[in-house]
């Protein structure tokens, strides 16, 4: 369990916000970042294994994982790689010790210590927009906050890119609901 919980409230209509987004040298608020958000339950969150990523052809790749439950088309997110970190859709030709993704190959060695976050939805993550004239403050909406289970822990997968600066931040929630 992480250290860090945060309290997440869902509202009715399924809005969220994610305050202040600044950046991390100057201190100054962001007000023009592509910010995504992805769900993801704690109970779900897979170890990579210590094994070799395989180039298995045509722009994709095999993560080993073994006895994983994602199916053909779930999203997942990848964190703690080399080469790998980022979101992508389950690919058909996976094994129930593999998960193949859609990437350009590039040889690694996983410690075992890799993560993969699926998608409570099973979808991409959400964008969220810039609220004008805030301080750094981005919202969407959920469209699957129905599968979010009252007093389950969940990440929240933040990924913001402006430019070519990334940022990942990942945190550990407790769904409650509001109404």
């Amino acid at each position: 369990m992480a250290d860090n919980v945060e309290i997440l409230y869902v509202s009715s209509d399924n809005l969220i916000t994610v305050e202040g987004v600044q950046n991390a040298i100057t201190d100054s608020y962001i007000s023009d970042a592509t910010v995504n958000l992805m769900v993801c339950a704690e109970d779900e969150v897979l170890n990579i294994n210590a094994d070799v990523g395989v180039d298995k052809g045509d722009g994709k790749v095999g993560i080993p994982v073994t006895g994983h439950s994602r199916v053909s088309g779930e999203y997942i997110r990848i964190d703690g790689t080399e080469n790998y970190n980022a979101e992508y859709a389950v690919d058909v030709t996976s094994t129930t010790n593999e998960i193949v993704v859609t990437a350009s190959y590039v040889a690694e060695t996983f410690t075992g210590e890799e993560k993969i976050y699926p998608s409570v939805s099973g979808t991409a993550s959400v964008t969220l927009s810039y609220i004008t004239a805030s301080n750094g403050n981005y919202q969407g909406v959920l469209p699957y906050t129905a599968k979010l289970v009252d007093e389950k822990e969940y990440f929240m997968i933040i990924s913001i890119v402006s430019g070519s600066n990334q940022v990942l931040v990942v945190s550990t929630w407790k769904a409650h609901h509001k109404t």
